[in-house]
């Protein structure tokens, strides 16, 4: 599972709007509830980790933060190693 975060809190929306960032709207929510970008990355690793570790093993690795046109993005990626294997007859 990778976990995105786009920074669009300073941008204007039609300047967010020509970049294409899916669920733009989404982000700006979250990092305004969150105080910044970085605080809502941390919340959102946090919660995934809590729903992931019900269900087995997993490793987290934070990638490195880059930028989609002027954007930062911060981005998690999410290994899990389940405890029980489901099959399906």
């Amino acid at each position: 599972m990778m976990l995105f975060t786009v920074d669009v809190q300073d941008s204007p929306k039609k300047r967010v709007q020509e970049a294409a960032i899916t669920y733009a709207d989404s982000h700006r929510r979250g990092i305004e509830s969150h105080e910044n970008a970085t605080k809502l990355s941390a919340y959102g690793r946090r919660a995934v980790s809590e729903l992931l570790e019900r269900y087995g093993q997993f490793k987290c690795a934070s990638l490195n933060v880059g930028a989609f046109q002027e954007f930062k993005v911060t981005t998690d990626f999410f290994l899990l190693q389940p405890d029980v294997i489901f099959s399906v007859d």
